[in-house]
């Protein structure tokens, strides 16, 4: 029954690729058939990542996937992770849980191409590797091989543009560049959490930047911040990642 079902849900992907459904949540025996290598889960609850986001109207489940040797850490994402579930509360989305799986990653590779690689390998590989779709997805890893100044980028199934790209849909990948000290003292002036703010492309579905006058966190670099405005909030909610609670 359990293989008959990942068939028909690989077989509704091919189909109908805009289309978001509940997913299992995926096993370390399902990330080594997939190529990942040595693979450790590692479940948080909303709990554990905002004690003060209990009363919300939605709930977001994610599946992170930390690559090995891309010097990335545990250490380095919680924080960042904690900070966003913060900031979504202001839309009154919990997130609920998350699957964290550390990895090596497949074919041992620490640089993926975030357009194209010489190898081959692309970011979009790694997405179509995960053996569940259906959640919001975050890869955390090495610097870009074809763009090593990039931070990281987001795919969704955006609302003004056909140049979509149904592997890579509701996906955000963050690269280590995101933490070196030029970056970091970018955010001392323009305080605003990385992961958020392309997780909010993701949920409203907008890839591009606004300069409003408000500050807000789709904004350009210099005029953002961790504020969410209540057009982008009302967004938000439209997702179809999210679960309504009531």
């Amino acid at each position: 029954m359990a293989m008959r079902n990942r068939i028909l849900a690989c077989l509704l992907m091919l189909l109908a690729p805009h289309i978001v459904f509940a997913s299992a949540d995926i096993t370390a025996e399902d990330w080594t058939r997939s190529g990942f290598g040595s693979p450790q889960i590692h479940s948080l609850r909303a709990e554990e990542l905002c004690s003060d986001c209990k009363d919300a109207d939605y709930a977001l489940d994610m599946d992170v996937v930390l690559l090995r040797k891309s010097g990335w850490t545990e250490e380095e994402f919680l924080p960042m992770l904690r900070e966003t579930a913060k900031i979504y509360s202001q839309c009154s989305v919990r997130i609920d849980r998350v699957e964290l799986a550390l990895a090596d990653p497949p074919q041992g590779r620490t640089e993926w191409g975030k357009y194209k690689d010489e190898g081959g390998a692309t970011v979009a590989d790694l997405r179509r590797a995960v053996p569940v779709q259906g959640r919001l997805a975050v890869f955390l890893l090495g610097t870009f091989s074809d763009n090593t100044e990039s931070t990281g980028f987001s795919s969704a199934d955006w609302r003004n543009s056909k140049d979509t790209r149904p592997p890579l849909f509701n996906t955000v990948f963050l690269s280590t560049a995101s933490f070196i000290e030029e970056y970091r003292q970018e955010r001392v002036s323009n305080p605003y959490n990385l992961l958020a703010h392309e997780m909010l492309h993701v949920l409203t579905r907008q890839g591009s930047h606004f300069n409003l006058p408000e500050l807000n966190l789709l904004n350009i670099w210099k005029t953002r911040t961790n504020m969410i405005l209540p057009q982008h909030c009302a967004w938000v909610q439209e997702s179809p990642l999210l679960r309504k609670l009531r």
